[in-house]
């Protein structure tokens, strides 16, 4: 078989049966052809087509919380440069892990608040945090509408206005998991949160340059009309 070929690894079940035969890259260049085959599926999501780079990068940091390459790509996203899980694969992170007690989320019409109550094992007090549609409304996120840079409040957006409970839901969900479970998610944040902080500002090529440190003994470069 060839150095490239991906290899196989076919999986046990208790009682019997086996599970299906899984694709279990064991070199670089294995991570690559994958990478390659998946970019051109349809089946991954649209962030991923054509990106080989992007989904050996998703791939690893799955790997590093424990999910297969294919569970790598359904979640997780990347958001505004940042790699992000999506908030349901949050809670399956953390209920795998065997440390999470009971996990508690309800949400209080009336104040329009959202409540997630997390308890690990070994902890005495659980974790509670919230978010609510008072706090959505009063967040205002850059966004780029037809390439133009606008202001608009979170509660605004699409998601929020068809399904504001869920968001807020996420949201708390995802303040509790990572105060609670760092350990687990290693540092990874929630797509949800990151997606909310709205779009970031590029900032110009000349305030780069000015912002640049340069090396000791390294001569500062002269504008276009021969001054510094």
């Amino acid at each position: 078989m060839e150095q490239r070929a991906l290899a196989l690894m076919q999986g046990g079940r208790k009682g019997g049966g086996a599970l299906p035969t899984l694709l279990r890259p064991q070199t670089f260049e294995q991570y690559m052809e994958l990478a390659e085959v998946l970019a051109q599926s349809d089946l991954v999501p649209k962030e991923y087509k054509t990106k080989p780079a992007n989904i050996l990068v998703a791939v690893q940091m799955g790997a590093e919380v424990g999910l297969h390459p294919m569970q790598a790509l359904q979640s997780i996203a990347v958001i505004n440069g940042r790699p992000c899980l999506w908030g349901d694969a949050v809670l399956g992170l953390v209920r795998a892990s065997g440390k999470l007690a009971s996990i508690t989320e309800t949400w209080d019409s009336a104040t329009e608040t959202a409540t997630c109550e997390v308890l690990r094992i070994g902890d005495k007090a659980p974790i509670v945090r919230t978010f609510s549609m008072v706090q959505a409304r009063a967040i205002t996120l850059t966004v780029y509408i037809n390439n133009e840079r606008r202001q608009q409040k979170l509660a605004d957006r699409d998601m929020y206005k068809n399904y504001g409970p869920r968001m807020c839901q996420m949201r708390a969900r995802g303040f509790a998991l990572r105060d609670g479970f760092g350990d687990v998610l290693k540092g990874l944040a929630v797509r949800e949160e990151v997606e909310d902080y709205g779009e970031p500002e590029s900032p110009s090529p000349v305030i780069v340059e000015e912002l640049m440190p340069r090396r000791k003994g390294e001569a500062p470069e002269s504008n276009e009309n021969g001054g510094e």
